[in-house]
């Protein structure tokens, strides 16, 4: 049998009770703390400073080319695949690497970014929990989730850059 933990054994972290993002972001502890998913992307614009929401987007219909201007031309990592206003799929830089790689005879032209897109990605609502997306980025291959509005619509984007840029944010 292993021995108990004396209290002053234990990590600062490891005897709260409060989960992990609640420690890190307030959550649930002052009107003004981050709360929800949306609540953090606003905080993130207002820090750009750009007032430009939009998020870039490819079409189902367009080409690896066509997606590779995009990266270029918008300095994006992640590109989310709409058919309308709903995520269909999602290519990330390092998809566009690898078709590279492994297809260096074929015009990237011609061949349809159904191709190298993950289908049907998983998404997160805009009105979730700070905590869930930070469960979903931490413990999953993921590195960017659409955040989606409560018809399905893309609404914005999160990655873990941002979860980074928010933290220094905070604790600056």
């Amino acid at each position: 049998m292993l021995p108990t933990p004396a209290a002053h054994d234990l990590h600062p972290l490891a005897s709260m009770s409060a989960p992990l993002s609640q420690l890190l972001f307030g959550i649930g502890t002052h009107g003004d703390r981050v709360q929800l998913v949306e609540d953090l992307v606003e905080r993130l614009r207002a820090a750009a400073g750009s007032g430009d929401d939009r998020v870039v987007v490819a079409q189902l219909e367009d080409t690896v080319g066509d997606a590779h201007r995009l990266f270029r031309a918008f300095d994006v990592h992640h590109l989310p695949v709409v058919s309308g206003a709903q995520v269909i799929g999602i290519v990330s830089a390092t998809d566009l690497l690898n078709f590279y790689a492994d297809n260096q005879l074929q015009d990237p032209n011609e061949v349809p970014l159904k191709t190298i897109m993950t289908a049907d990605p998983q998404v997160i609502r805009k009105d979730a929990p700070v905590d869930e997306l930070i469960h979903t980025l931490a413990r999953s291959q993921f590195r960017c989730l659409p955040v989606v509005n409560a018809t399905g619509e893309l609404w914005d984007l999160v990655t873990t850059r941002d979860l980074v840029r928010f933290l220094e944010m905070t604790y600056r």
